[in-house]
């Protein structure tokens, strides 16, 4: 080997140990506290009713990060610097609406999950960040890329979620549901301009249950469905209801039509959604007058209705 090849290697050799060192030292002393808050404080202030809270935030490798778990909660009171009316102590606002500091159910909670920049998304002029982890003993697959303009494409799969330890459903509707639920969720987000998204979905949900259920004060027989799948369109500002389908041993046959126009402060999207179910012959025999009572809707092909409005975080049930 010649002097000249020996210097050159030489080089070589300490400029990749002096990148080694400096990228040990960025690792070990990178402030992911900082990054944690900055996080936070982007979500909350582009969807002000949610509340994130990190839990074991540290680095995972040289491109990612990881957190032992992940709390989103819906906020009983919008957080600092945002004015609302109906935020306890401001004009309008009712005396025995809960704080802040109320307990509710989270939205989502997360187990050991990990982001990473996605490399090949970087090699295209883009950045890319693949997140999974757990959620009530599910897999939780998430791919967001941004590109050079600020335009956002992202894909979100969910496989085999136990909605049963989703405390916010019971919360929600007074009653508990249970199934392992699917959901595959592809967005394209060219600017903050909702009415520029574009995608769709699916989502279904195996051996589903609807159990704790009440008519007024009379407790009825658990619902079990053989069929719970939907699809959804995302398009001109709205998120709409192409096809679904209940079916089960209780229902004999139902359906979800409506939809969702969206808001850049998604937690706002106002609702119009509309559920039609037949109860089965048997059930109908049995219970069809007391539930009857509680609906008070029923066309004349033997279908009754139940109104979902308000808001996407905030739903009202009409019956």
């Amino acid at each position: 080997m010649t002097p000249r090849r020996k210097t050159a290697l030489w080089i070589a050799g300490t400029v990749a140990w002096a990148l080694a060192l400096y990228l040990f030292f960025v690792y070990r002393t990178f402030p992911y506290d900082r990054v944690e808050g900055l996080i936070a404080d982007r979500i909350a202030r582009a969807v002000p009713a949610l509340d994130v809270q990190f839990m074991g935030f540290r680095p995972s490798w040289l491109t990612g990060v990881r957190v032992d778990r992940l709390v989103v909660h819906r906020r009983r009171t919008p957080p600092p610097g945002f004015t609302s009316r109906r935020a306890p102590g401001a004009p309008g606002a009712s005396p025995d609406a809960p704080s802040a500091d109320a307990p509710s159910a989270p939205l989502l909670a997360m187990r050991d999950v990990t982001a990473r920049v996605r490399l090949l998304d970087l090699a295209r002029g883009r950045i890319g960040v693949g997140v999974d982890g757990e959620a009530s003993g599910g897999d939780v697959d998430a791919h967001v890329a941004i590109g050079r303009r600020g335009g956002r494409k992202i894909h979100l799969h969910l496989r085999d979620v136990d909605i049963a330890k989703y405390p916010y459903l019971k919360e929600e509707l007074g009653a508990t549901v249970e199934g392992l639920a699917n959901l595959d969720l592809d967005l394209d987000m060219l600017s903050d301009n909702v009415a520029e998204w574009s995608g769709g979905g699916k989502v279904d949900i195996r051996n589903a249950k609807l159990v704790e259920v009440t008519a007024g004060e009379v407790p009825i027989p658990p619902f079990t469905f053989k069929t719970v799948s939907a699809e959804l369109e995302v398009k001109d500002g709205k998120a709409v209801i192409k096809r679904s389908h209940v079916q089960g041993q209780e229902i004999s046959d139902g359906q979800v039509t409506g939809e969702i126009t969206l808001r850049p402060a998604l937690d706002r999207s106002p609702m119009d959604l509309t559920a039609k179910f037949k109860l089965s012959p048997g059930l109908e025999q049995q219970w069809g007058s007391i539930i009857s009572g509680q609906l008070r809707r029923k066309d004349a092909e033997g279908y009754y209705s139940v109104y979902v409005r308000g808001t996407l975080f905030a739903p009202r049930v009409i019956r």
